[in-house]
């Protein structure tokens, strides 16, 4: 089901990206981070070959980049923020937290993934093999953010749309009635 995330309430939204292409994207860096051999881009790696330590700091930048994309498309689509209300990472986050689409803990959990995608991004030569492996474990986090965020979306859409029906079928049974009687 190809969803778009243009919210009902904006005729011309910022963000206009498919669901299931950021969902597709999540799981194929997913896929990607497990290939690649965190034992082979350690530290001893590091100081042969490079090639792993690097994609698999890039694989989870990205996959970071991705999620903050759905999470946006979370926010916006589902109206917990406008589309003119540019929103910082981490708030996007706490949005989430505060409509109670995730708890403390997650939110506590995708923040710290942010502030390492901020260090790769920044400062990628303070990165260590130890913060790559801390960085790894919490893909099971993002996969499951991700799966929730995506029918979360779906579910709120759904909603919307039965709302807009019920409204569309009053009216119509309100002009019926008023052409019955005039």
């Amino acid at each position: 089901m190809n969803i778009s995330l243009i919210p009902p309430h904006n005729p011309k939204p910022k963000h206009t990206e498919s669901l299931d292409l950021i969902y597709s994207d999540i799981l194929r860096y997913l896929h990607d981070a497990e290939k690649i051999s965190l034992k082979k881009a350690g530290e001893t790696a590091r100081n042969s070959d490079n090639r792993d330590y690097y994609a698999a700091y890039m694989v989870e930048f990205a996959l970071i980049n991705r999620m903050l994309d759905l999470a946006r498309c979370c926010v916006y689509s589902c109206g917990y923020a406008s589309q003119n209300e540019p929103l910082k990472n981490k708030i996007l986050i706490k949005r989430l937290q505060d409509a109670q689409v995730i708890d403390e803990h997650t939110k506590q959990e995708l923040v710290t993934c942010i502030d390492r995608r901020n260090q790769i991004s920044h400062h990628f030569r303070t990165c260590t093999y130890h913060e790559l492996m801390e960085l790894h474990q919490k893909n099971e986090i993002i996969r499951q953010c991700a799966e929730q965020w995506k029918e979360h979306i779906i579910t709120h859409q759904q909603k919307h749309h039965s709302r807009i029906a019920a409204v569309v079928a009053v009216i119509l049974l309100l002009l019926f009635i008023l052409f019955l009687f005039h």
